[in-house]
């Protein structure tokens, strides 16, 4: 008994590790999502500018388009590391408990 208690224990800590792995990956996702983010701002705005000296009014509702776009991807992204962060934060508790019925 007292091995496969050692061996429980032992996969316990892998399923944390695995869990921190995730944190890590999580604000790496979120670093991602920054860096494209501000690099689609700069884009759009670059476009701004460029219409406002070429003076072509159509072209300046492409670029309310491109600002919606670049917010809509914000906010999907943040929405995506949200629920990934739930899903880490349920198994941090669920080898927590498992932790604690296994001492």
């Amino acid at each position: 008994m007292s091995d496969q208690n050692g061996d429980i224990r032992k996969r316990i800590l892998e399923g944390r590790n695995t869990v921190a792995d995730l944190g890590s990956a999580i604000i790496d996702y979120l670093a991602s999502v920054e860096r494209v983010t501000e690099a689609a701002s700069a884009a759009s705005s670059q476009y701004q500018e460029l219409v406002s000296l070429a003076d072509a009014p159509l072209s300046e509702e492409l670029g309310g388009k491109l600002r919606e776009s670049v917010a809509q991807f914000a906010r999907g992204s943040i929405a995506m590391a949200t629920t990934f962060s739930q899903i880490m934060r349920t198994m941090q508790e669920a080898y927590e408990k498992l932790d604690e019925q296994t001492k």
